[in-house]
């Protein structure tokens, strides 16, 4: 069944970091530093955590053989909105 191994690598990393505590949400929001918009650091460091699963996903699921840098690339182009969003939100905010 072709995307079983992706979904269950893809999930299996999120459900382990999770339980490892990782906070990649909370480290970025740090990072940002309190003027920040606090949801940006969830964002951030929910996207960025995706991209890595699925990369280890793609790489590893043999149905995705050759995919695995077209879905990390994916996954990055779509980080790039999230400057044009917070953009909008703050002149929302403004307003």
């Amino acid at each position: 069944m072709d995307g079983l191994i992706f979904g269950l690598v893809d999930n299996g990393v999120v459900l382990a970091g999770m339980y490892a505590g990782i906070d990649i949400e909370g480290w970025v929001a740090k990072k940002l530093g309190k003027k920040s918009n606090p949801l940006l650091g969830a964002v951030i460091g929910a996207t960025g955590f995706n991209t890595v699963s699925d990369g280890a996903a793609a790489a590893l699921d043999p149905a995705m053989h050759g995919m695995t840098l077209g879905v990390m690339l994916g996954c990055v182009i779509v980080m790039f909105a999230i400057p044009v969003v917070e953009k909008f939100r703050g002149r929302k905010n403004e307003g």
